[in-house]
């Protein structure tokens, strides 16, 4: 790819971000989140490879864009879905039927594009393609490449209700351009956007799993409400907020449902025909418990139920229809509904609200029109975890030690030398020397979350000295963090936050979830006053902040590379391999992993069978019996049937996949039976090229055997050993075919006048089930000798000559032979 940037920036991304390393960064995208790379390309032949795992139905996962041109890969009904155009007109691909991807297992998609061909390969096995009309394509791409959504691009190609991905991707390959190498943007290159570091664990949630906001701009949407005569909306939420937005959804003719926190009671506020219509609880529910909570309305009714207790109100309208349109909002609102909510008068977004307004607190037991709903239905969610943590009072720290101190990158202390008050800048304060700064280590949980506060970031100055405000003091962000992300809950500059924010606990730090113990980013530290401050308070110096990540042991995870297919012979046994059934635990030690089988579904179909214990069905083995090849499915019944696996590392468990188990009925034919053509007295090596067997066996060793009945008439059919030497056989294997251990070798060495024919006939067993007789033709070309000279010797007054080829000599057309080779008797 090309781009307007000169040769030290493009030196600057190779090293600082890795753009096109050959691995990817495990990337978590939550519904409205999109990596995008500007620039130019154009080909004839492109491929792209994406690995992803995903609950939803739909979501965009790549997109390559031009001005007309385009290729677009997304999830589309649980199948993966190409819509590609070249200037021929736009052409649809989509992956087996068969097959639904949105089962939260790893999956991979292969798209190779060479002029008009046009193939899609999924887990390396289910293949689909198309051929596109002539002329031949290229795909010329002007505008730049996305990656898990578009950003709200425009294009009359990209359809309104286009979801983007949620869901995570790890390997993202365009042309050898690894678009997932990092997650660092670049100003005028690369933008990231709602893009976390890990795989987080809010996809793997159910229905039954709480969940906690905590920002002003968290929230989640949910599908719509399915349009009806009456609405109902129960949950139970936990809180200390006095203000927020609870849930909100659109209805036509600008009229909305609503239910917000006002001054610690809850509010339902029906918006209809430009009139409002309110009911406020009785109680409040901002006291750190759990309220449960019920909205029932029709377009001329509205109910609110608080801890059983329920206020009823009339709707008063001119028309008699409630038509609700777009998400279902929870907890808060996207930036785009941000501008209609201001509009309707909610208290949540009003005033120094006006870009928040969020709930901040819990959610469980979401039941929508009696159905229940969770994080597994959500399209987009913002600033949301998985579980419940309960708000805790911040724990301020105001109050400066007598002692000097330093907090070293590991949150310790060091006293520091005194130092003379005459050296210091204006500000500075004489006990705490030229550092001003004092640092304390974040420590976070992997995978977890925590928030900056004064006690990990100390400014110690002389501000009445200086003549500014505490609130004063902005820090900005100069480098994000390399295994995390920050979180700022401010009405500050992008990028931006003061020590009042940090008082207020407004700066959170989440851990992406990597095993790396360390963490850190680079800030500077400025004075938002319009006085005069001394040059350490004017951004111009890095400062880095450390976090500690104490380690957690990760639940392995299990995932099915090759599809959750398996296919075997009726009444054989086939390996399971690594390749089959993957787990990736990437804090154990692969020794410690054990699987295990859930239940018997299907316990007349077969079992799982250790080579170690054989004949017996194994409802558990260790990863190195898998990996040495030692675990088998023995089909003894049924055909179809299906076995529920889990691995654990002793600790905790993995997900559970689920493999289906097809047994097919054998079916064969031979292949190739070529014969061989060798000349007289020579060999000639046999291999699957000339002699093969074909079964519908699928990755599964056949015993195929070939027992020869009637040998060769004119040479012998010899097979190598394991000492190297070549040894006359009556029988021999499809395996010794395929690494040509076998060799016919003419014998016979009278002189014949023409070519002939030589065979050898054998009966084939396929599978010790299946037995056929067949023929392999030899054509032994003759060796014709021509006597080149035959000169007579005169003995006169000798008596003996020598013959030498002045006299004899003899030559073999048309064959190579040195003359060693030629003999006379």
């Amino acid at each position: 790819m090309s781009a307007s940037l000169n040769s030290q920036d493009l030196a600057l991304l190779k090293n600082r971000c890795l753009l096109w390393s050959s691995f990817g960064v495990q990337s978590s995208f939550y519904g409205d989140g999109f990596v995008q790379l500007k620039g130019t390309e154009s080909s004839s032949r492109n491929t792209l490879h994406v690995r992803f795992r995903t609950s939803c139905q739909s979501g965009l996962l790549f997109l390559a864009e031009g001005q007309t041109d385009f290729i677009l890969l997304e999830m589309n009904a649980g199948r993966l879905q190409v819509r590609l155009d070249m200037g021929s007109g736009e052409h649809i691909l989509l992956s087996d039927s068969g097959t639904q991807l949105n089962d939260l297992a790893w999956h991979t998609a292969e798209l190779l594009n060479e002029y008009r061909n046009v193939t899609l390969t999924v887990d390396n096995h289910s293949q689909s393609s198309l051929r596109m009309p002539a002329p031949e394509q290229q795909l010329d791409i002007n505008i730049g490449l996305y990656v898990g959504g578009t950003g709200g691009l425009d294009q009359p190609y990209l359809a309104s209700d286009l979801n983007g991905f949620r869901g995570c991707l790890d390997e993202v390959i365009f042309n050898q351009h690894n678009l997932l190498s990092s997650l660092r943007p670049y100003s005028g290159f690369k933008n990231v956007y709602e893009v976390s570091l890990g795989c987080s664990p809010q996809f793997f949630a159910n229905e039954e799993d709480p969940m906690s906001f905590f920002s002003s701009r968290a929230y989640v949407s949910l599908p719509p409400w399915t349009t009806q005569r009456e609405w109902v909306f129960e949950s139970s939420v936990h809180t200390s907020a006095e203000e927020g937005i609870v849930m909100y959804n659109s209805a036509q003719q600008g009229d909305f449902i609503a239910l917000e926190i006002q001054k610690g009671l809850l509010v339902a506020v029906v918006g209809k025909d430009g009139a409002k219509t309110e009911l406020r609880s009785l109680a409040f529910i901002n006291d750190n418990r759990w309220h449960d909570i019920k909205l029932y309305f029709t377009s001329k009714s509205l109910q609110l139920t608080v801890d059983g207790e329920t206020l009823k109100s009339s709707i008063s309208s001119r028309s008699k229809t409630f038509r609700l349109k777009g998400w279902l909002f929870l907890g808060g609102i996207d930036d785009s509904t941000r501008s209609e909510v201001r509009k309707v008068g909610l208290s949540s977004v009003a005033g120094k609200r006006v870009k928040g307004g969020s709930f901040k607190g819990c959610f469980r037991n979401i039941r929508v029109n009696n159905v229940k709903v969770g994080l597994p239905n959500a399209v987009v969610t913002k600033d949301i975890s998985v579980g419940c943590e309960p708000e805790k009072e911040l724990e301020i720290t105001t109050t400066v030690s007598p002692a000097i101190l330093l907090m070293t990158s590991v949150g310790t202390v060091t006293q520091l030398p005194p130092t003379d008050v005459s050296t210091l800048a204006k500000g500075l304060v004489k006990k705490y020397g030229h550092h001003f700064l004092h640092l304390k280590n974040l420590v976070v949980p992997e995978g977890g979350r925590a928030s900056l506060n004064s006690k990990h970031i100390k400014v110690n100055l002389d501000f009445k000295n200086l003549g500014i405000r505490q609130s004063q003091i902005i820090f900005r962000i100069e480098e994000q963090p390399v295994h995390g992300q920050l979180r700022l809950d401010v009405d500050q500059a992008e990028h931006t936050f003061s020590m009042l924010d940090l008082w207020h606990g407004r700066v959170m730090y989440i851990h992406g979830g990597s095993e790396d113990p360390q963490d850190f980013f680079m800030f500077s530290v400025f004075s938002s006053s319009r006085k005069e401050v001394p040059g350490y308070l004017k951004g111009h110096k890095l400062h880095r902040y450390d976090v500690t990540v104490t380690p957690t042991n990760d639940a392995p995870e299990l995932s099915l590379p090759e599809g959750n297919l398996f296919v075997l012979l009726e009444n054989s046994r086939k390996k399971l391999t690594t390749d089959v059934l993957k787990a990736i635990d990437i804090d154990s030690n692969y020794t410690d992993l054990v699987y295990s089988v859930l239940g018997n579904l299907n316990g007349d179909a077969g079992y799982l069978e250790n080579e170690d214990n054989p004949s017996t069905a194994a409802t558990s083995f260790s990863h190195l019996a898998l990996a040495e090849g030692k675990i088998n499915y023995v089909h003894t019944g049924v055909r179809n049937s299906r076995i529920v696996l889990r691995v654990s590392d002793g600790e905790k468990v993995s997900n559970t996949v689920v493999l289906r188990i097809m047994a097919v009925g054998l079916e064969y034919t031979i292949s190739n039976n070529t014969g061989l053509e060798v000349t007289q007295g020579e060999m000639f090596l046999i291999s699957t090229n000339q002699l093969a067997i074909w079964t519908n066996a699928v990755k599964q060793a056949v015993d195929i055997r070939f027992d020869v009945i009637e040998p060769p008439k004119f040479g012998e059919l010899q097979r190598l050993h394991s000492n190297g030497e070549w040894k006359i056989t009556s029988s021999f294997s499809q395996r010794v075919l395929e690494k040509e251990r076998l060799r016919y070798l003419n014998t016979y060495q009278s002189i014949q006048k023409s070519n002939s024919s030589d065979l050898f006939k054998c009966k084939v067993t396929v599978a010790s089930r299946a037995t056929e007789e067949l023929v392999f033709p030899i054509r032994v070309k003759w060796i014709n000798y021509m006597l080149e000279k035959n000169k007579a010797i005169k003995l006169d007054k000798i008596r003996s000559a020598v013959i030498d080829s002045e006299h004899l000599y003899a030559t073999a057309p048309g064959v190579t032979l040195s003359e060693d080779e030629l003999r006379f008797r």
